[in-house]
């Protein structure tokens, strides 16, 4: 009994001193090397998870460099067509501006050219067509026809004033116009103005209504040909003859008109060597002794300027200058009619206008369109 109780009690030291042993020594060997190798595991994940984020961002990094290289790929050819393409039309553009070179050169020749010839035209037209000429009636066209003398003796006897006309003229010419005594004339030519006279007077008259119009409308002239040559009907041949003749003055004297301003504005140019026009300096420049002895000279001619309302002379001197501000606005344009067109405007300001004639018959003055 005493046997059992102390190998009892040896077992139960024993198995104490065991489990002493196992939790203070072998336990916390366990635990260390558990720890141990835990912590040297560790530090190789991290670095294996590191080198993954490393790989990961390395890849990102190379697809954003493709990706990024790509884009400047793209830049650089829309960059490449895109400078093609400007320079396609830089080389389209200046191929235009070289057409527009080359047909402004032909354009500015064909413009020179053309009025070279206008100038010749209106030269042998000038030539043809003096002042003088209306002193002297013009030829029926019946003569073209006329075969016989029969049929010119018949058409003086219907002309009486010619026939004095030319006997006068015979006589001076075989110097009998002092040793034999004149023809008397009839009691009626002696009242009336000869023929010569009276294309004075109309030439007198369509001056003076160029001041006023130069645009006049077609019954003016007819009523001038009524006026001053009652014995013509208006549909006759000679009475078409001197409208005719009236018009072609009137487009000789609206040519005149531009000739003459533009001359003024080379003139002004070289005075002041600017492109800007100043209202005062045109007032300045286009003075009243311009406009009379300069722009309407021809025309003043036949005026009687004593008589000459001061309103009308104020009238012509701004009519003068709008003239010049048109032709100054115009003056690098090709085509001439621009000036008429736009001068036409201006007879609204001068159509009412009193131009007493040096005759005294004033018919232009008196005229009402």
């Amino acid at each position: 009994m005493v046997r059992s109780s102390n190998i009892g009690i040896f077992w139960f030291f024993f198995i104490k001193v065991f489990l002493m042993y196992y939790i203070f020594t072998l336990e916390p060997t366990r635990v260390a090397k558990g720890k141990t190798k835990t912590a040297g595991t560790a530090p190789n994940r991290t670095e294996a998870a590191a080198n993954r984020l490393k790989a990961a961002r390395t890849a990102q990094n190379l697809d954003e460099m493709n990706n990024e290289d790509e884009r400047i790929n793209d830049e650089i050819n829309d960059d490449e067509i895109s400078f093609l393409g400007d320079l396609s039309k830089v080389r389209e553009i200046e191929g235009e501006q070289e057409r527009a070179i080359e047909e402004r050169e032909i354009e500015r020749e064909r413009i020179k050219r053309r009025r070279n010839n206008e100038r010749e035209k209106e030269q042998e037209y000038r030539e043809k067509e003096q002042d003088d000429n209306y002193s002297d009636p013009p030829v029926p066209p019946q003569f073209e026809l006329m075969t016989n003398k029969l049929q010119i003796c018949n058409w003086l006897v219907n002309n009486p004033d010619i026939l004095q006309l030319a006997n006068q003229m015979l006589n001076m010419k075989d110097g009998t116009s002092q040793s034999a005594p004149a023809p008397v004339p009839p009691v009626h030519a002696s009242l009336t103005p000869t023929n010569n006279d009276k294309y004075r007077l109309i030439d007198e008259e369509i001056k003076c209504l160029f001041l006023k119009s130069r645009f006049p409308p077609g019954h003016a002239f007819e009523k001038f040909v009524r006026k001053i040559f009652p014995e013509l009907e208006t549909y006759s041949s000679t009475a078409k003859s001197i409208i005719d003749r009236c018009r072609k003055s009137f487009s000789d004297y609206r040519y005149q008109l531009r000739i003459t301003i533009e001359e003024l504005i080379q003139e002004f140019q070289k005075e002041i060597q600017s492109t800007v026009l100043l209202p005062t300096e045109v007032n300045e420049f286009i003075s009243p002794d311009i406009v009379i002895k300069r722009i309407f000279n021809r025309y003043f001619l036949a005026v009687d300027i004593s008589e000459l309302p001061e309103i009308s002379m104020s009238k012509l001197t701004l009519f003068s200058r709008e003239c010049f501000q048109i032709a100054w606005e115009i003056r690098n344009e090709s085509d001439t009619k621009i000036f008429y067109y736009r001068i036409k405007s201006l007879d609204m300001d001068t159509e009412r206008l009193e131009i007493p004639s040096r005759s005294g018959k004033n018919f232009a003055s008196l005229l009402k369109f």
